[in-house]
């Protein structure tokens, strides 16, 4: 059962990789780069946290207002940052989660040191 959702999984990403690939070539194909999309997408969302975390105010009387005052009165670049923080969490996300997923269904998830020694998983030697 395992082996037919795999093949299955195979079989969309590879034909995404297809289509990715007469749109993007394949030196800039953004399926193969997962990861390290992944990776920045997370080094934005510390840069924008840590500039509102400065602004924000995390009383439960405040936070709301130091909110408003990010998006209202600091809109140049507080609700930028507030607009960019939250995009990359999102892109974040589904990226991490593609490349999981594209791992889990070309069977990477095994150790290379393992596969490359013959042994078997959670072998002790």
């Amino acid at each position: 059962m395992l082996r037919h959702l795999q093949n299955a999984g195979r079989w969309l990403f590879l034909r995404a990789d297809a289509l990715f690939n007469r749109i993007f070539g394949e030196r800039l194909n953004p399926l193969y780069y997962l990861g390290a999309i992944s990776y920045w997408m997370l080094w934005i969302v510390v840069g924008t946290g840590i500039y509102l975390y400065i602004f924000f105010r995390t009383g439960v009387q405040e936070a709301y207002s130091s909110v408003e005052y990010l998006t209202v009165q600091q809109w140049w670049l507080g609700g930028v940052m507030r607009s960019v923080h939250r995009y990359a969490s999102d892109a974040m996300v589904l990226t991490m989660g593609l490349h999981l997923t594209r791992h889990f269904m070309f069977d990477n998830y095994c150790s290379t040191t393992t596969a490359a020694s013959g042994g078997s998983r959670g072998s002790r030697e």
